[in-house]
């Protein structure tokens, strides 16, 4: 099977949280708390007042003892001009009430990874907790936030395994077996009613991709049958999927003009308007600063790349010598998760044996 192939699936199927990250979030049902006997009065705790910022306030915060001071004072450069995303909420016994909300705003600051140290990035969310949050629902976000760093480094390390193996087989079943080891990890490091509030949505809408892939990839079906079962797939999935299709189905089209206009000539200032016309300024302007971003990394990856390419080709080195040399390479132009996305390229970019 062909490493890009496999990549560009993995990227479809496991790649849809980039928009449901960063779109207003389909509502996930809240988990149960283990002492819950009935349904509780689910509260969304008001900020305290503190040098961190409100997830409904734009004020800068103050940097964490012993960092240094970034732009404007907010926590990480990444971070200025932002609001803190995502929630907590607690029921009426002053528990933790787990929601995807607070997944985003654990990955709100853990998106400062590189800029700030792991332990500070931990310490300014436990900070945040305790300032809005009883005793017993702090205490209880503070081991959920161990579990999901414990999680992300067990995720990290099996989607960077050698994917040698996944290529030879079949691309619905390889991804299949990938979201299910994801699933599988989850369930490890989470209670079900909690892989359910942080992933629910995620991995129906998984689910619900690779079944649409596997039906339109079966060369036994005619082209009439394949549109049967893929409008029954549609008409049966449940009503979050149905809207995250939806919103994700218009922001791809809206994409898809954006780059039409660039190959015609379409100036950035044109390309922000037509946004504006689409999705609203705030918006507008995230997803330019997103696009310059990526800008930024396509041309440090091109000169990476360039680089790159003359170690691999230098004759007389051995395998960890090209190693080493490498990770030095990369080490200079790329940072924190950077890193991560850099080494992932280059897996892509190494030409498959049915190339």
């Amino acid at each position: 099977m062909n490493r890009k192939i496999v990549y560009a699936g993995l990227l479809v199927v496991l790649g849809i949280t980039l928009f449901l990250n960063t779109a207003d979030d389909v509502e996930s049902p809240p988990a149960p708390q283990p002492s819950q006997a009935s349904q509780p009065t689910v509260t969304q705790v008001p900020a305290a007042p503190t040098t961190t910022p409100p997830a409904s306030s734009g004020m800068p915060i103050e940097d964490a003892p012993g960092e240094p001071q970034t732009e404007r004072g907010y926590f990480a450069p990444s971070l200025t001009g932002t609001d803190v995303d995502g929630e907590l909420k607690v029921d009426e016994d002053g528990n933790l009430v787990v929601t995807r909300g607070t997944r985003d705003l654990f990955d709100y600051f853990l998106s400062t990874s590189g800029e700030r140290s792991l332990e500070a990035i931990l310490e300014e969310i436990r900070q945040y907790a305790a300032q809005r949050l009883p005793p017993d629902a702090a205490a209880q976000a503070i081991v959920l936030l161990e579990d999901y760093v414990a999680y992300k480094v067990a995720e990290q390390d099996y989607l960077h395994q050698d994917m040698s193996q996944q290529e030879n087989d079949e691309y619905v079943d390889t991804l299949d077996r990938v979201l299910d080891q994801l699933i599988a990890l989850r369930q490890q490091h989470f209670s079900p009613e909690q892989a359910q509030a942080l992933f629910g949505v995620e991995q129906a809408y998984g689910a619900y991709a690779l079944e649409r892939m596997r039906i339109a990839s079966d060369g036994d079906l005619a082209a009439d049958e394949k549109a049967r079962r893929l409008a029954e797939l549609d008409t049966n999935a449940p009503v979050e999927i149905r809207e995250v299709k939806h919103r994700t189905t218009g922001f791809v089209m809206m994409e898809q003009t954006v780059e039409e206009m660039r190959v015609r000539g379409a100036t950035e200032t044109d390309i922000l308007q037509y946004r504006e016309q689409q999705v609203g300024a705030e918006e507008a302007q995230r997803l330019a600063r997103i696009d310059a971003e990526n800008a930024d990394w396509e041309r440090r990856y091109a000169q990476y790349s360039e680089q790159r390419q003359q170690i691999n080709q230098t004759p007389g080195l051995s395998a960890i010598d090209r190693e080493a040399a490498l990770k030095q390479t990369r080490a200079q132009y790329f940072a924190g998760p950077e890193l991560d996305r850099a080494r992932v390229y280059d897996q892509v970019a190494v030409p498959s044996p049915d190339n």
